[in-house]
């Protein structure tokens, strides 16, 4: 379970809140591209700062069910006065957007904050706050997904024919197809060490400029 909220740096107006390293990567990723963060990086984790500071935080407040006592704990703090605006990135997970929407809501409203009424915008209270979904594209899934998108269709093929293969032999492999599909293919681009998802992102295996990935840009450019 994750640690409470860390503090924000005194005159912080601007905070992504993602769950988890993996969406962390990739929103980095995304910002570094759009010249969001053009020089030193400060990203905060709950082991520390990892930089210098250059933009707006980015905080990550563990997996979904961590969002509502972040946010509660969150806006306790003396810092927290000088936020304008919050941008939420999480999966909308198997349950689907409209189960995720709905639970970012909550934690919001929970935290005395105005919630959002629609993904991808930002709400009209102070600070205020947004959310986007992934994979988007209105589904259920996760980062993964989205990511699955890039990888070329023959490969995707073969990954799949390998599960297939894998379960035939009766071997169990499970209910997150998702995540194992793309650990098959991380597992083929590796080198000398795991590479994880969030090392794949950092390290340029996907490309950022597919227009996959351009409503999360918007999003993240309207901050």
């Amino acid at each position: 379970m994750k640690a409470p909220a860390p503090p924000l740096l005194p005159g912080t107006r601007k905070l992504i809140l993602v769950e988890g390293a993996d969406n962390k990567a990739l929103v980095v990723e995304l910002l570094k591209k759009m010249g969001t963060i053009p020089g030193p990086l400060f990203v905060v984790a709950f082991d520390g700062i990892l930089g210098e500071h250059d933009g707006p935080e980015i905080h990550d407040f563990g997996g979904v069910e961590q969002l509502r006592p972040y946010l509660a704990t969150l806006v306790k703090t003396a810092e927290f006065a000088a936020v304008e605006r919050i941008a939420v990135v999480r999966d909308a997970e198997r349950a689907g957007e409209t189960a995720a929407f709905q639970s970012v809501q909550d934690a919001c409203r929970n935290a005395g904050l105005v919630a959002p009424t629609a993904i991808g915008t930002y709400s009209q209270g102070r600070p205020q706050v947004g959310m986007y979904l992934l994979p988007g594209q209105g589904g259920a899934g996760a980062l993964e997904d989205l990511c699955w998108q890039c990888v070329p269709q023959p490969v995707q093929q073969c990954i799949d024919a390998y599960l297939e293969c894998c379960a035939a032999a009766g071997v169990d492999v499970g209910r997150h197809r998702h995540k194992r599909r793309m650990a098959a293919w991380l597992a083929a681009r590796m080198h000398n060490s795991y590479l994880g998802l969030a090392e794949a992102i950092g390290g340029k295996y996907f490309d950022l400029d597919d227009p996959l990935f351009d409503v999360l840009r918007r999003f993240l450019g309207a901050l």
